[in-house]
């Protein structure tokens, strides 16, 4: 294993050629942590079901994630390469995280990358595109969900830049007495600039 003092226990039941894992199938990996005192202790958990090559998970696949905190929840389904996440899949995030939901692009195993859909825990979600820190950049659309009215109270669309509304962008937003309509420019969260503000009964 590549962690120091770790070992891996596979059980893997599926297409083999070569010696090495190819074609479709199943695969149970744990691995420990062997201590001083030569005791095993638990840190992770992955079961993947999908394809391999070269030993590798290779296409299409789900992989479903336990690390002794998460629940196997945590899971991922979409497509490999050289067992790295890489294009398009979605993440689905235990009970007990803010993220419900991500669908979008993958780069180099790494989500949050290029453009995608995130649907938060609150009833907020987020659809654009994602700058290397994993922010909100250059333009999206972000929805607003409140839990009285079990409503999309709120909605702008327009740029961002590190995870901030900024550039040109537009709210619209709805209540009692009915809804407004805002359109304007942004600097790093704040209004700036000329503005248009139209309200409907």
């Amino acid at each position: 294993n590549a962690l120091k003092n770790t070992i891996d226990l596979i059980n893997y039941n599926g297409d083999m050629s070569k010696d090495l894992f190819n074609g479709f199938g199943i695969l149970n990996q744990k691995t420990y942590l062997i201590s001083e005192l030569n005791k095993y202790i638990f840190l992770c958990e992955k079961e993947y079901k999908g394809y391999f090559k070269n030993g590798k998970e290779n296409g299409k696949g789900v992989m479903k994630y336990n690390n002794n905190t998460n629940s196997k929840n945590f899971q991922y389904s979409g497509n490999f390469v050289d067992g790295l996440r890489e294009g398009f899949g979605i993440i689905t995030y235990p009970e007990n995280y803010f993220i419900q939901k991500y669908e979008g692009f993958f780069k180099k195993d790494k989500p949050f990358c290029t453009y995608g859909i995130v649907y938060f825990k609150s009833g907020d979600k987020y659809e654009g595109f994602f700058n290397e820190d994993y922010q909100k950049d250059f333009c999206g659309e972000y929805f607003c969900y409140d839990p009285v009215s079990k409503t999309i109270n709120e909605q702008y669309f327009g740029g961002f830049l590190a995870d901030s509304k900024h550039g040109l962008g537009k709210i619209y937003s709805q209540n009692k007495k009915g809804s407004n309509l805002m359109i304007g420019g942004f600097n790093s969260g704040e209004k700036e600039g000329f503005f248009e503000m139209n309200e409907y009964a």
